[in-house]
């Protein structure tokens, strides 16, 4: 026999039955005692009952000091002729032993010494009539430790179906030699080695019937809740909550501890009502993204540490679980048994979320939070309109010499800011000239992020788009519009003067009926290809506005570019003057949509809720930071490639020169083509950040780190074979189309008083 198969012979799991201690009396159970240590060759003995007996006396003569002479012939006279018979000894199956230890009564006044008067006699009592069930045994295994430890139950219910592995380590304090145990069943092994008294019902398959583990046998007086299936513990908590038990969790983030006094308030909800109507059918067979999104739900509004949130975002990517600390276990371990305790004694009523957050509390200075938005969060911008076009709207309303009334100019200001803007910011300002018959427009740089919005490019390309809406507009109403560029006037990067003429030939243009219907589609939609006459019309309504429509379709080609903007979102988030300004974009919250009535809605960016969660988390610059360090964030190079494997086809709309002028062509073009694609059916999604991130690129690189530059460059290089060479031109918008049903929300806009004045 060769060593491999000696060892692999050698290598025997425990025995299912060895779970429990074995108590032998000498005065009663001599016989069986000697039969056990003939039959186990390896069995070993510890016999330490004289230092026993030495502790209790000492215990129960407290004022009195014994010379260590005194106290061998007290030992002695306690232990009589036999010592071998006093007390009993306990036999530990799995571990091939006997100790000799005091009775049950000694045994746990001498355990309990130390508690005194932390905890009182009469409570060690109390607390001893307890029982306790534990689901979890990962984090709940310190738990259930510490309460052996210190006596908070005697009477114990551990539940857990999954076995010890190496990687559990971390926060379980078991070795080598206890991987592949039932993660119960090993818990109960470590409590009776510390107290052989203890009562312990183990659940190997888990919990698989909340009632019978709640209110089976021995009802529970507490549930301490740990483990990892979101519909058990929604389970477990209408359970306890139709039972009448309190119910305890601890998280292993920031020291969060949750208390549920169902016991107290029978219509408490579940997790303090976080998870809405939520029911555990709807929380069974979730996939890792799902779960992360429910369990962010779980923890509440309050940020999550930097640390955490990075780990939460890498799962499935550079992790596969949940991250947790031996530190943080232990710090669970003993909060829980802490309120525990306290909740058996009737110490403490209530219910709510609790922190006890290291971080916070033990810091180089007092901070309110351990998370620090980046640079003091992203900030709504207040725009701080021209003074030269901020003026008080005129309250006349008579014709001008052109015959264009204040009502006209309005409705023509309204149509304007109907068009489209990077993060919708609406960046323009509309001044009404009576006596000319004419609008100046004008772009208000207050309004857009300066990193994307380089050398005001993208607002005066929205600025473009909005002057499109007007002449459309204009048409209708049956007034021909003459621009005139005006470029750089005052505080405004770029204005143009619109004067109208009444023309009795003009024909409305057809597209004017899908200027209050236009809107951004996000929808992943259907991947059907363009007919002949739709490629058609999106060509021919970008080349009027003198713009080229470069129309890529093929599934390699759309696959590539996916992960080109896939990596390019991860790079949205690493850099640092472009994470703040993205972000500044997003309104959180319905309430913020309609307060700033601008930025973008979250609903409208159709995420999964894992993204959605994923998103929120990189609100703070800690967690971003971090991930960048670790080289984390694939996770945000998922959704491009999504995308684009359900688009119909990708588009580019170029301008064959690069200055502000071309730029402001381009936004007529982009809102034509728009237009267009609206008419026809099609969902339009903008992808503007990527042609602004190489633009700047292009034009020197300001803002970027050498790395983040090097690492464009090398992603430029990819876009330029997709679309080719942009050198000298504008790209003035990357889009996608698609078959998708019609968004349920679109973008607000500001009121038209707030952008509109006349002299």
């Amino acid at each position: 026999m060769t060593i491999d198969d000696r060892l692999r012979q050698l290598d025997r799991a425990p025995a299912a039955a060895e779970d429990r201690p074995v108590f032998f009396d000498l005065l009663k159970d001599e016989q069986q005692l000697a039969q056990l240590v003939a039959e186990s060759p390896l069995i070993r003995t510890i016999d330490r009952i004289d230092q026993h007996v030495a502790e209790l006396i000492r215990i129960e003569n407290p004022s009195q000091k014994f010379s260590a002479e005194e106290m061998q012939q007290r030992v002695r006279k306690r232990l009589g002729e036999r010592p071998s018979a006093y007390g009993v000894w306990v036999y530990y199956p799995w571990l091939d032993l006997l100790c000799h230890v005091l009775r049950k009564d000694e045994y746990l006044t001498v355990r309990a010494d130390r508690n005194r008067y932390k905890i009182t006699p009469d409570e060690q009592q109390r607390l001893r009539a307890c029982s306790v069930g534990l689901v979890g045994l990962s984090v709940g295994h310190i738990i259930a430790l510490t309460m052996a430890m210190e006596g908070v139950g005697g009477h114990f219910k551990l539940a857990d179906f999954d076995e010890l592995s190496l990687g559990n380590t971390n926060r379980v304090p078991c070795g080598n030699s206890t991987v592949g145990m039932n993660k119960a069943r090993l818990a109960a092994r470590k409590m009776y080695e510390l107290d052989p008294y203890l009562e312990i019902e183990v659940f190997t398959d888990g919990v698989t019937d909340p009632y019978a583990f709640v209110d089976g046998g021995r009802r529970l007086d507490i549930v301490v809740e740990e483990c990892d299936n979101l519909a058990m513990k929604l389970k477990l908590r209408y359970c306890a909550r139709e039972l009448g038990v309190p119910l305890v969790m601890e998280t292993n983030e920031q020291g969060m501890l949750d208390i549920e006094r169902y016991d107290l308030e029978p219509q408490r909800q579940p997790f303090h009502g976080l998870l809405g109507d939520l029911t555990p059918d709807r929380l069974e067979g979730l996939n890792m993204e799902d779960k992360v999104a429910i369990g962010l739900k779980i923890l509440g509004d309050k940020p999550l540490s930097p640390r955490m949130a990075a780990s939460l975002l890498e799962i499935d990517q550079t992790i596969t679980g949940w991250s947790q600390l031996g530190s943080g276990t232990v710090l669970g371990g003993a909060v829980v048994t802490d309120t525990v305790r306290r909740i058996l004694l009737g110490e403490l009523s209530c219910s709510g979320r609790f922190y006890v957050n290291l971080a916070e509390l033990v810091a180089d200075q007092f901070v309110s939070s351990a998370v620090v938005p980046l640079d003091d969060a992203p900030e709504h911008r207040t725009p701080t309109p021209s003074s030269e076009v901020r003026r008080a709207e005129a309250t006349a309303s008579a014709a001008s010499s052109q015959g264009i009334s204040v009502e006209q100019l309005r409705s023509l200001v309204e149509a304007a800011t109907l068009a489209p803007s990077g993060g919708n910011c609406q960046p323009w300002l509309f001044e009404g000239d009576l006596q000319g018959g004419a609008l100046i427009c004008h772009t208000d740089a207050t309004r857009a992020g300066p990193f994307l919005d380089f050398r005001h490019c993208a607002s005066i390309s929205a600025l473009g788009a909005a002057v499109e809406n007007i002449v459309i507009a204009a048409g209708g109403a049956g007034l021909a519009a003459s621009i005139e560029p005006l470029g750089e006037t005052g505080e405004s990067p770029f204005s143009c003067r619109i004067s109208f003429s009444h023309s009795g030939q003009l024909q409305p243009d057809p597209l004017i009926a899908f200027i209050p219907t236009r809107m951004t589609n996000r929808k992943p939609g259907e991947r059907q290809p363009l007919t002949a006459a739709q490629t058609n019309a999106l060509l021919k309504a970008a080349s009027d506005r003198e713009c080229e429509l470069i129309i890529i379709d093929e599934e390699a080609r759309l696959a590539q570019l996916g992960k080109v903007l896939g990596e390019l979102d991860r790079m949205r988030v690493f850099v640092k003057p472009l994470h703040k300004e993205v972000l500044s974009e997003i309104r959180w919250s319905r309430d913020e949509v309609i307060r700033t009535a601008d930025g973008i809605d979250i609903d409208t960016l159709e995420l999964n809720r894992a993204e959605q969660a994923a998103l929120r988390m990189l609100r703070y610059g800690p967690t971003v930071s971090l991930m960048q360090t670790v080289g984390g964030g694939r996770a945000l190079t998922k959704t491009a490639p999504r995308f684009m494997s359900s688009s119909a086809a990708a588009c580019m709309l170029r301008h064959p020169r690069n200055d502000a002028a071309a730029f402001f062509a381009g936004g007529r073009a982009m809102q034509r083509v728009w237009l267009t694609a609206t008419s026809l059916g099609l969902a339009f999604q903008p992808w503007s950040a990527c042609t602004y991130m190489f633009f700047r690129l292009r034009q020197g690189g300001e803002g970027y780190t050498a790395r983040e530059a090097k690492e464009l460059q090398s992603l430029g290089e990819t876009f330029d074979q997709i679309w080719g060479t942009s050198e000298g031109c504008a790209d003035v918008l990357l889009f996608r189309l698609t078959h998708a049903p019609t968004p349920e929300i679109r973008a607000l806009r500001r009121p038209v008083s707030d952008v509109f004045t006349v002299r």
